[in-house]
Parts: structure tokens; sequence; C-alpha cells
């Protein structure tokens, strides 16, 4: 092989090697941040997870936050209902009847056919 064709194949295989190594290397670290951001929030959550027992006999995990942390780790606001405040219930917007449509009636001699282009 010839010295002016190595260069060659290292100026065109140099640059894509690189390339391809570096967004390899920075999706490597995107899924270990991810993992580990996963990990540090399973731990939160097991941290504050209580098991309850049912009087059915099953026992359940309850996650105790107070509306705060909620709030500010996961971004739920939870209602704020209280001794002295109601719950707000929306009332359900009535429902309109649709518009009668009437069909020609076949056995009527003067029944005309609706207009396609009247929409």
């Amino acid at each position: 092989m010839s010295r002016r064709g190595l260069i060659i194949r290292v100026l065109i295989f140099g640059p894509l090697f690189i390339y391809f190594g570096f967004a390899a290397i920075q999706k490597c670290r995107l899924e270990q941040q991810t993992e580990a951001d996963a990990a540090k929030r399973d731990a939160e959550i097991k941290q504050n997870t209580k098991t309850i027992d049912l009087p059915n006999g099953k026992s359940m995990q309850v996650i105790e936050l107070t509306p705060e942390e909620a709030a500010a780790k996961y971004g739920y606001k939870p209602p704020e209902i209280g001794p002295g405040t109601t719950p707000e219930a929306k009332a359900p917007e009535p429902v309109k009847a649709p518009e009668e449509v009437k069909a020609p009636d076949a056995k009527a001699p003067d029944a005309k056919a609706p207009d396609a282009k009247a929409n």
C-alpha cells in the first residue's frame, strides 16, 4: 500500500471514527446518568414507603410525603381539602339536544330529496 493511499484513508476514516466514537460515549454517559437518577429516585421513594396491613390480611405499601415534598419532588399538587373547606365539584354542563332532522317521506308525493350542496 502506498503512503498516499494510507494518508487518504486516514483523512477519510479518522474523522468518522472520532465522530461516531464521541456519539457513542455521549450515549453511554446519558444512559448511566439516567440509571443513576432512577436509582436515586427509587431510593428516595423506598425511604418514604411504609407497609401497612389491611383488615383482609393483605399488605399495602404507602408513600408518606408532605404536600410540599410532593410538589417539590414530583410536581404533584394535592387538592387543598381541610377541616374548614369543602371540595369544589364542577357542575356538569347541560347536554344540548340535537336538532331534529326530518327525512323526506317516500310515500308523500311532494317530498323532495335533501340538497347535497346545502352544507
